[in-house]
């Protein structure tokens, strides 16, 4: 190509850019209705497509479209293999061309033909018609048969097959994006139902468990109170002492009833505030102090 400088070349060249396909798109060629060839993206810039063409029989092969300037005329050049053809954009209808020997002509469209198409033919190698169309590049090329007549080479642009994995992980993507707020819902469930199915099983657990048994008026033992009053520790005897009762108020509260063994207990208590008093009355033979205090004394427990 000979390229013009400055804006003059780029004002030539642009009306031939237009002819260009869109990049990324696969051509389908059928050569009179029967697949022939696919041509395949490569690369691709504002003035070239390169495309690796697959035929249906045969080793590939590299077809160039590129738009330049030859010769002050904007020119769209097709290359495959080592054949080239040349094909001047603003060529008016019957004028004529010279490329490397080969003459080319832009012709009248032929009959039954798209008039969107430009149409040229080139005188070789064999005389064939080559259509060209916006968007497209060359979309048809006719060359003589050996029966008469022409056979047909026409193309047809597809959008590439979409990319199975890309779809597969893009799709994912989106899913695990989706699915991570859901998890994050059901994870709180499932701790509020933990919850509330624990808290169930204690008031089950309360519900279920035994009322204290009611006691004989018999006066209890009180093993610990008794080591207590031995050592002279009553006020841990009466501490004790004041928990047990409180436990059976509990019991006679919730049975509205009092507890049998609340009499016997009271006398007990005042047996050991009693000794207790005593002991305090010699506080100063004693090394420890005794209070001799009750701060929750029920009924008929004296002070």
């Amino acid at each position: 190509m000979i390229a013009l400088p400055g804006l003059a070349a780029v004002a030539l060249v642009q009306s031939c850019i237009a002819l260009l396909p869109p990049p990324h798109m696969d051509i389908e060629w059928f050569r009179d209705g029967v697949p022939f060839a696919r041509d395949v993206p490569v690369r691709s810039s504002a003035t070239e497509r390169v495309y690796r063409r697959h035929p249906n029989s045969g080793a590939p092969l590299q077809r160039v479209l590129e738009c330049g300037v030859v010769r002050g005329t904007a020119v769209l050049t097709e290359r495959i293999g080592s054949a080239t053809v040349w094909l001047p954009v603003g060529l008016a209808t019957d004028g004529t061309a010279n490329f490397d020997g080969a003459t080319v002509r832009r012709i009248p469209t032929p009959v039954n033909a798209s008039t969107a198409v430009i149409w040229y033919t080139v005188s070789a190698p064999g005389v064939r018609i080559f259509g060209v169309a916006n968007r497209a590049g060359i979309v048809e090329v006719r060359s003589p048969a050996v029966g008469g007549g022409f056979s047909v080479l026409r193309a047809v642009l597809r959008q590439p097959p979409p990319d199975t994995i890309a779809i597969v992980n893009r799709m994912r993507a989106e899913a695990n994006a989706s699915r991570r707020p859901l998890d994050a819902r059901i994870l709180e469930l499932t701790q509020e139902r933990d919850r509330i199915r624990d808290s169930l099983t204690v008031l089950q657990r309360r519900l279920l468990e035994p009322p204290i048994p009611y006691s004989s008026s018999d006066v209890v033992e009180f093993i610990a109170v008794d080591v207590y009053e031995e050592r002279g520790e009553y006020d841990d005897a009466l501490e004790l002492l004041l928990d047990v009762r409180k436990r059976l108020e509990l019991w006679s509260e919730r049975n509205r009833s009092r507890h049998a063994a609340l009499t016997p207990l009271d006398a007990r208590i005042r047996l050991v505030l009693r000794a207790c008093r005593e002991a305090q009355a010699a506080q100063s033979r004693r090394s420890r102090t005794l209070l001799c205090r009750i701060d929750a004394s029920g009924p008929g427990i004296p002070q």
